[in-house]
């Protein structure tokens, strides 16, 4: 190539002298700014060059030569590009890279010639040079060489660091991708093995966001995108969810979420990392359905276990199985009972929308379905589980075209079992449902056989329910009969007691004494037979199971000496001693006082009885953790083929005609089973015609006594209230004999005894008279004595007059803690009947007997007859009330049992009248009370009488008490 050379930039041609000196002036200064550009360049660290238009050099700095190490020399202006560019390749200063020299040469013009941005250049000394060329206006090319060999070194570890992180990221379970935060939430990276992760070309995700929202799982969308804000608060999230697979299957995905930051804190892009987690998914899955069966039978067991009913159990497995099997509409067929072999439908549903199956459930209300028609029918025939889903079993069902109009094209059935056979079927429709699942259907296998193990139960319960209340039902009417009879057994007993005792008391200086003792054999006859009595029921109450243990704190001291003393009188014959023989035993018991009161006196009375000479024995040591009870006598002993047989009812070891010891052969078989009763036993040791050894052995503190407080027995009450009238006793009491014998027992004590026949004649005689104080019956037809209790103690006019109830029920401590004053077992004698009224009702005024037998105020009448006691009476609780309402009384006789009003409602009325609460009640009663019992009533009575014959010593006694005032005249000559 021929080159002209170019004209110096600062040579100029003007011969112009003004413009030579104009010229001469912009030399000077183009000179120095040459200078300036010069120094510019030559300090600049890259490689410079200019080339005018012929590509020849025209100037270039010390670092372009640095560039081209070796070519110096030719490196001056003038040179051409090509020469430099041919030196430069042929000298290998810069790599060819496997092309020929020319090849090389020629690619290197044409960039030159033509610049495409910066090339690249690799040195044989290892540097990299980048050339950025570029044309001048003038056609010429500027060119700058620089060093980036730290950059490539940089940009080659860079690269093979992406490379280790892209085999990392490839090669990785975990799939990394990140997205912007804000706007669009647009994505900004994923990782290659997304592929093999979830079938997706990287590009498929960065193609913006609704790629992933449009295969989240429609059922996990909601919960996934609600834990945003929890992101963005918390920094980091850990959330799992399906995600779709390119193959169509979602996969379950376990996507780490951290939230980056720029420098001012605010969230510029969000990378994750997603695991695939299905098979995990499918094993959780997997154990939930085994829990959830294992959940579903326990559930279905402990249901059926608990229902109540079989409809419960059947209603409560069809909820569980319909819920735990998401199926919409469940119902329980029963087997028909008339042998047919077809299923009944039940009211036993469940369904999730009753509208959307209205058709189908009205169709199976009406219809029967035979052994092999339809799905339950087939089950009702094979026994076994079915599954249908569209099969011909749906459509041979008679409700299939109901099905049909309810979409329904699902369903499977399970028998109910009793041993073989199939007492139940429950079915479960759908409109949609999954293929058949064996695992199910075993559940559901499991299911039928417990609730036919529960129906065989409830079956047998049922039969056992209907024996039981037919016991029960028995039980009651022995309990009613026993009941009754001992009523109209008592009544008349205790008017003969109460009637041959006034008579003896009346007569006694006036019968001849053959006639005195007659009377004294009646009353004795009179008191066995009543005695007799009291054993019967004693044993019937054992026998009904009705006989209760009411423990209590005593001192065991008292009681012996009380026992001894009660037989005392047995022994007639000086030839025998009773030895009382207690060495160390237990200061204090706790068990039924009365009980072992009634074992001890039974034991010794029956061995005096058989006891002719020598002594009886009563013997009471600590044994271990017991205490032991044991009755020696010297008599006539027991044969030994006797000895087995000897707690029996009614048996006697002589039962021979001519036998010389009298008896029930009830006492020693009661003793047995209350000692039973008390956690003892009694054990006997008898050699014939050497004597017997009975042994009570009982624990000192009864096994599961409940500690219940003593009841106090109140203090005699002070009446505040003033009270008029004469010293009536209103005798509530249905018994005219009873109401007589109170009059004529309380007569000469200065009551008048007024009888009420009922319970309601009571409660109103008790508010019109208000007497003194009230007897009260328990056992009166209509309203009974406990009623009258009450309704006397909660009618203001009434609850202060003392109510005493006298009757032959034996029940203190009801009749306390309903009000009474004070309880006579009848039949009461005179003394403790005036000594109740005397104690609740002073001041020389009125007593009230409540009593439905007109012989009891009589009675009291009489027996208070001398104690100056105006005794008033009423038939029943209502009209004692009444009488009250009346005249004040100063104390009442209450009897419990009455009719119209009882003792205890009569107690109720009167404890609810503030102006008659305060009058103090004696209870009346025919049978004895224990100390339990007796605590009972309480704090409602102030006394407690036996009705037994009234005794005018134990009435004017009980009066006395309850009537301080008399008892202070008598003292003073006032009686």
């Amino acid at each position: 190539m021929s080159h002209t050379p170019a004209a110096s930039p600062f040579e100029t041609r003007n011969t112009d002298h003004r413009a030579d000196i104009r010229s001469a002036s912009l030399l000077d200064e183009s000179g120095v700014a040459k200078q300036k550009l010069i120094e510019a360049i030559e300090s600049s660290s890259e490689g410079f060059a200019l080339f005018d238009p012929d590509e020849r050099l025209v100037l270039c700095n010390r670092h372009f030569q640095d560039f081209h190490p070796g070519l110096a020399a030719i490196i001056a202006p003038g040179v051409t590009f090509e020469a430099i560019a041919r030196a430069v390749v042929e000298t290998c200063i810069v790599r060819a890279a496997g092309m020929t020299v020319e090849a090389w040469l020629a690619e290197r013009l044409a960039h030159y010639r033509a610049p495409r941005g910066p090339l690249l250049q690799q040195r044989v000394d290892g540097r990299w040079v980048q050339v950025n060329e570029r044309k001048t206006n003038d056609g010429g090319v500027v060119a700058v060489y620089t060093d980036v060999t730290e950059i490539k070194r940089a940009e080659q570890v860079l690269k093979a660091t992406q490379g280790r992180l892209t085999y990392l990221l490839t090669a990785s379970p975990s799939m990394i991708c990140s997205f912007e935060v804000g706007g669009r939430n647009a994505p900004t990276f994923i990782s290659e093995n997304v592929r093999d992760l979830l079938g997706y070309e990287p590009s498929d995700y960065l193609a913006g966001p609704e790629f992933w929202l449009e295969r989240l799982h429609p059922e996990d969308q909601e919960r996934v995108l609600a834990e945003f804000p929890h992101l963005l608060a918390q920094g980091h999230n850990v959330i799992e969810y399906r995600f779709l697979h390119a193959n169509g299957r979602y996969r379950w995905v376990r996507d780490e979420q951290r939230l980056l930051r720029d420098s001012n804190g605010q969230p510029v892009e969000v990378v994750e990392s997603w695991s695939d987690i299905t098979e995990r998914k499918e094993a959780e899955l997997a154990l939930q359905t085994q829990t959830a069966f294992v959940e579903l039978l326990q559930a279905a067991a402990a249901a059926a276990n608990e229902a109540p009913t079989v409809e419960d159990a059947l209603r409560f497995c069809i909820e569980r199985v319909a819920q735990h099997a998401g199926w919409p509409l469940g119902h329980a067929h029963l087997l028909a009972q008339d042998g047919t072999r077809t299923l009944l439908p039940t009211g036993i549903w469940h369904c999730d929308a009753a509208a959307d199956y209205a058709r189908f459930q009205t169709a199976t209300v009406a219809t029967r379905l035979g052994a092999g028609a339809g799905l339950a029918g087939r089950v009702l025939l094979s026994g076994a589980p079915e599954w249908s889903l569209g099969d011909p079993s749906l459509a041979a069902d008679p409700r299939a075209p109901a099905a049909a109009q309810d979409g329904i094209r699902a369903g499977f059935c399970f028998p109910v079992t009793v041993g073989r056979e199939v007492v139940a079927v429950l079915e479960f429709f759908a409109r949609e449902a999954p293929p058949p699942d064996a695992s199910l259907l075993r559940v559901m296998t499991n299911i039928g056989a417990q609730l036919g193990r529960v129906i065989e139960r409830k079956q047998a319960e049922e039969s056992l329910r209907q024996a039981k209340e037919a016991a029960e039902d028995a039980s009651r009417a022995k309990s009613s009969f026993l009941a009754n009879m001992s009523h109209e057994l008592r009544t008349p007993l205790n008017a003969i007691i109460g009637f041959t005792r006034l008579v003896m008391r009346r007569a006694k200086d006036v019968l001849p004494l053959k006639q005195f003792e007659n009377l004294e054999k009646i009353l004795a006859s009179s008191e066995h037979l009543l005695s007799l009595i009291n054993s019967i029921l004693d044993l019937a109450k054992v026998e009904a199971g009705r006989m209760e243990v009411k423990p209590s704190d005593f001192a065991l001291e008292p009681v012996l000496d009380l026992c001894l003393r009660t037989v005392e009188p047995l022994v007639k014959d000086e030839g025998v001693r009773l030895v009382r023989d207690v060495r160390d035993p237990p200061t204090v018991l706790r068990t039924d006082e009365e009980k072992l009161r009634q074992i001890l006196i039974n034991l010794l009375s029956n061995a005096i009885k058989f006891t002719e000479a020598g002594s009886v024995t009563l013997r009471v040591r600590s044994v271990g953790e017991a205490v032991e009870f044991a009755v020696t006598d010297t008599g006539i002993g027991i044969p030994a083929d006797a000895l087995s047989a000897i707690f029996e009812e009614f048996h006697q070891v002589d039962n021979s005609a001519t036998r010389s010891h009298s008896g029930t052969g009830l006492g020693l078989a009661i003793s047995h089973r209350l000692a039973r009763l008390l956690g003892g036993r009694i054990g006997v040791e008898s050699r014939e015609g050497e004597g017997s050894t009975f042994t009570l052995t009982i624990p000192p503190r009864i096994a599961g006594a409940s500690e219940v407080p003593a009841i106090p027995k109140p203090a005699p009450s002070v009446v505040t209230t003033p009270r008029s009238g004469a010293k009536v006793v209103l005798a509530i009491d249905d018994d005219p004999n009873v109401v007589y014998l109170l009059q004529e027992n309380l007569a000469d004590a200065g009551y008048t005894v007024i009888g009420a026949a009922s319970g309601q004649d009571g409660l109103v005689k008790a508010r019109e008279l208000q007497p003194r104080a009230i007897t009260l019956d328990i056992m009166m037809p209509g309203t009974d004595g406990w009623q009258v209790l009450h309704a006397l103690k909660t009618d203001p006019q009434t609850r202060d007059i003392p109510v005493v109830l006298i009757s032959i029920v034996d029940q203190k401590e009801l009749g306390f803690r309903l009000g009474a004053t004070d309880y006579i077992v009848k039949p009461f004698e005179r003394e403790a009947l005036i000594g109740a009224l005397a104690r609740i009702a002073p001041d020389n005024e009125r007593v009230l007997v409540i009593d439905d037998d007109p012989n009891v105020p009589d009675l009291v009448r009489q027996l208070l007859d001398s104690e100056h006691c105006t005794v008033d009476w009423v038939a029943d609780g209502a009209a004692g009330l009444e009488r009250i309402a009346q005249a004040r009384p100063s104390v009442i006789l209450l009897d419990l049992l009455m009719p119209r009003m009882d003792g205890l409602a009569f107690l109720d009325a009167l404890q609810a009248d503030p102006s008659a609460r305060d009058i103090p009640v004696v209870v009346l009663t025919a049978a004895s009370l224990d100390s339990a019992e007796r605590g009972m009533l309480r704090d409602r009575v102030l006394g407690l009488i036996d009705k037994s014959g009234l005794d005018r010593a134990a009435l004017v006694r009980e009066v006395r008490r309850v009537l301080p005032v008399l008892e202070r005249e008598t003292a003073d000559g006032g009686r």
